[in-house]
């Protein structure tokens, strides 16, 4: 006897009038569900011709910041190569927003018109609202760079910042250990600048017997009445402007420093001995991953890729 819908039906795990539906092309079936009722009847050797599940365009906005910093840069050229590569099922379009007008990240989200949505973005009540509104509607999103953890988002992509920190502290400790240790951040308000600052601060206590005072300087705003030759070894979890005008005002110390993210300035600092190592987030490879999920999630793959944690690298000058 042949295989029926029945058959189909079972093997895919699904209802008979599920099948009817995707076999003939009619509308309220998810893509991931229609890929497994076309792989059950192609397994079958059902003799008729099968529906495509690849037909759609899937549309994803990718909100991140113009900041020209080296990862927004990186991460910029890396959503274009994904842009390139996809499948002609995924359309792929950036949408940018001034650092100093972050506030309006959450209208973005809501006015995105799209079958996803892939955010760098803060931490705020605002962003939590608009995630949580259009997840509720069917829209899947993925929080990139910087974690949202309250929110009902699809997934996190990124490195473990906390961990970034704790590594940091880790070199530090055993570089220098005397005066006090400087972390520097942009904007406390990106849980990834936060994680990393909480990490180097409890490394710092874990690592050291006598633990070093850790002052965290935020938007390169020195803290008053901290002395520039008291500082040994600084920590730039971020930077509004630039590694290189954030770290100037202690270099006559020569302080241990160890930065964020591999960019030309930053090999030049480390081959001259201003910087000792870096940690890099690979933004490449949480661009890829993201897209990754997504495709999965449309069912335009059969199979999703890990969700979660980009591993980062440490460099030096020894391997740059």
């Amino acid at each position: 006897m042949k295989p029926g819908l029945n058959e189909v039906a079972k093997l895919a795990g699904v209802g008979i009038a599920t099948v009817d539906r995707v076999l003939n092309e009619r509308a309220n079936v998810s893509p991931k569900t229609a890929l497994k009722v076309i792989e059950a009847a192609r397994q079958l050797g059902i003799s008729r011709t099968l529906p495509s599940p690849h037909r759609r365009l899937f549309r994803v906005k990718v909100i991140m910041p113009s900041q020209r910093t080296p990862l927004l840069l990186r991460l910029a050229r890396a959503f274009e190569s994904q842009i390139a590569q996809t499948t002609k099922s995924l359309v792929i379009e950036r949408v940018l927003f001034e650092e100093r007008h972050a506030e309006a990240v959450p209208g973005l989200i809501r006015a995105a018109k799209a079958d996803a949505v892939i955010v760098y973005g803060p931490e705020t009540d605002q962003m939590i609202d608009a995630i949580a509104s259009v997840t509720s509607s069917g829209t899947p999103v993925i929080t990139l760079g910087s974690d949202l953890p309250t929110t009902p988002r699809l997934a996190y992509v990124g490195i473990d910042h906390y961990g970034a920190g704790r590594a940091a502290a880790f070199f530090m400790s055993r570089m220098v250990n005397r005066g006090i240790y400087l972390a520097v951040c942009s904007d406390l308000k990106y849980r990834a600048e936060a994680s990393r600052i909480s990490g180097f601060r409890d490394g710092v206590k874990a690592e050291l017997s006598s633990p070093i005072h850790v002052e965290i300087m935020e938007s390169d705003e020195c803290p008053k009445g901290m002395s520039e030759d008291a500082v040994s070894g600084i920590y730039v979890a971020g930077s509004k402007n630039g590694l290189a005008h954030t770290v100037a005002p202690w270099l006559a110390r020569a302080p241990i420093v160890i930065a964020h993210d591999l960019s030309d300035e930053v090999r030049q600092m480390m081959k001259t001995g201003v910087v000792a190592l870096a940690i890099d987030q690979n933004p490449e490879e949480q661009a890829s991953r993201s897209v990754a999920l997504l495709l999965a999630r449309f069912g335009l793959t059969a199979h999703a890729p890990e969700a979660g944690i980009v591993s980062f690298t440490v460099h030096t000058k020894y391997n740059i």
